[in-house]
């Protein structure tokens, strides 16, 4: 996967939101990375996942606070829940 993506997750496991609760948050974190991993590896092929995958690096490299970034993940991963439920 992606540096920019990896570090995001990171800063998220490192949050202390994350370490609060760390099974449920954890546990959602954890989902969502293996889910961007699959779009990852869809992006090889095809450009239209290519173009989802830009769109998430843009987001978490942005100068934003965490959840600012984590809040505008949510209209692209619901685009890519639609893709991938379609093919």
């Amino acid at each position: 996967m992606d540096a920019d993506v990896e570090r995001f997750f990171e800063e998220c496991r490192a949050d202390p939101r994350y370490r609060q609760q760390p099974e449920v948050i954890g546990a959602m974190i954890d989902k969502i990375e293996e889910r961007f991993e699959k779009f990852y590896l869809a992006g090889d092929e095809s450009a239209s996942w290519q173009d989802i995958w830009d769109r998430i690096r843009e987001v978490v490299t942005r100068k934003e606070p965490l959840m600012e970034r984590a809040k505008a993940l949510t209209s692209v991963l619901e685009e890519m829940q639609t893709r991938g439920a379609r093919g």
